[in-house]
């Protein structure tokens, strides 16, 4: 399991309210679908994940527009690395949380190597109004693979637009946590047109650790144009990804990068 250094907790304020229109919708019995054959480098956690992040995908379409957006996980497994086209529901329609009812796989009886992990859910899905055009943020720095404890990792940012930043770390499915801000690390706004190096503080550094020889995590840049706090650093995916959906996509900037970190 990985580890991060963070240490305190982040002081508590109101959320901002939200606009009238982004209506909330409950949908049911969503199925979403990951076949692979045996001779893939795909392990059965990314697949089964690949099937919840079609279940929600599906979720959106069902109420909205459908539109997503893509990013490329790295999937590590036994065989090395593989690349997945994963969807990541953000734009005209968002999940605001989901139960998983049923999961599992099923052997194609026809193709032997052919197995499909489907996932079922109820979810909440906000339809919300597009992201603002002119918001934009570029991330650089960031490798694919780090070594445990590393301390070399570091990244810039650079924004379009005044804005707060917050940094998470998703480790599956289920387990996220809060990487920045921290005690360590106190919040600082970022000034549009102006490139940030982090860590920003010296003698600071992100601690990574697995128990495992490779693990890919993903790592959630949430930008917004006002402080949206988010108060807990130990906490849950799911927790995390309800906060980002409060926040309307006009007023945020999300982005994704998977990261392998490597025991030595």
């Amino acid at each position: 399991m990985k580890r991060i250094v963070l240490f305190v907790l982040l002081s508590f304020f109101l959320m901002p309210v939200y606009a009238e229109h982004e209506k909330e919708v409950r949908v049911k019995k969503i199925r979403g679908e990951c076949t692979i054959t045996t001779d893939m480098d795909i392990s059965p956690k990314a697949a089964a994940l690949n099937a919840l992040n079609d279940a929600k995908k599906k979720a959106v379409e069902k109420v909205s527009s459908g539109k997503v957006n893509a990013w490329e996980m790295v999937a590590s497994g036994a065989e090395g690395e593989s690349f997945n086209s994963v969807n990541m529901v953000q734009v005209d329609g968002t999940i605001v949380d989901y139960e998983v009812i049923e999961e599992g796989h099923e052997e194609n009886p026809v193709r032997k190597k052919e197995i499909t992990f489907y996932c079922v859910i109820n979810a909440t899905v906000k339809k919300g109004i597009d992201p603002d055009p002119d918001f934009t943020v570029s991330i650089k720095g960031i490798k694919n693979s780090y070594m445990v404890d590393d301390q070399g990792m570091s990244f810039t940012v650079l924004s379009s637009k005044d804005a707060y930043l917050k940094i998470f770390i998703f480790e599956n499915e289920s387990v996220g946590t809060r990487l920045y801000p921290s005690s360590s690390e106190p919040s600082t706004p970022i000034k549009a047109n102006q490139e940030y190096k982090f860590p920003m503080k010296h003698n600071t550094y992100y601690e990574l650790y697995t128990d495992k020889d490779i693990e890919t995590d993903i790592m959630v840049f949430v930008l917004t144009k006002s402080e949206c706090p988010f108060l807990n650093e130990e906490t849950n995916r799911q927790e995390i990804e309800s906060w980002m959906a409060k926040i309307p996509n006009d007023k945020k900037f999300v982005y994704y990068k998977s990261i392998n970190i490597v025991n030595k």
